[in-house]
């Protein structure tokens, strides 16, 4: 009795193409599931920026404690606001700027390209009256000399 062709046993894959077909099934696995968590790591830092600056814009100035016995308050008709001169006025920090502030040096110097001169400047400033992480301030140094 004659066996099918298509059922010989000379077709049936070997055990190494077996394994060779798994370890590649496995290695794009592997690959996909890296690429995904890089992607999320990414999607997570950035929510994280974002989620700093939105808390930063929310939080109501502080007030002064109206019991304080050294607070005077001026009368409302004698009180005139105190407007800077043009040149003494400090530009606002840029809330993507506060946010930086708050990571960590390899974060802050992985994000540094993406900042304009005027950013740098701002993150410069802050971080030398911060935390004064030598690292970021040498990196920013870096950016504005070119």
């Amino acid at each position: 009795m004659a066996l099918c062709p298509a059922a010989q046993p000379s077709d049936a894959p070997t055990k190494g193409q077996v394994v060779e077909e798994k370890d590649r099934y496995r290695e794009a696995v592997r690959t996909g599931l890296a690429k995904g968590l890089a992607a999320t790591a990414r999607g997570l830092s950035s929510a994280s920026r974002a989620l700093a600056s939105t808390s930063r814009q929310l939080r109501p100035p502080e007030a002064a404690d109206p019991w304080d016995a050294d607070l005077e308050v001026p009368a409302a008709e004698d009180a005139e606001p105190e407007v800077p001169a043009a040149e003494e006025a400090e530009p606002e920090t840029s809330a993507d700027v506060r946010a930086l502030v708050d990571q960590n040096a390899r974060d802050v110097v992985g994000e540094l390209k993406d900042l304009n001169q005027d950013e740098l400047r701002q993150l410069r400033d802050a971080e030398a009256q911060g935390k004064a992480r030598k690292t970021v301030l040498e990196a920013v140094d870096k950016l504005l000399a070119e």
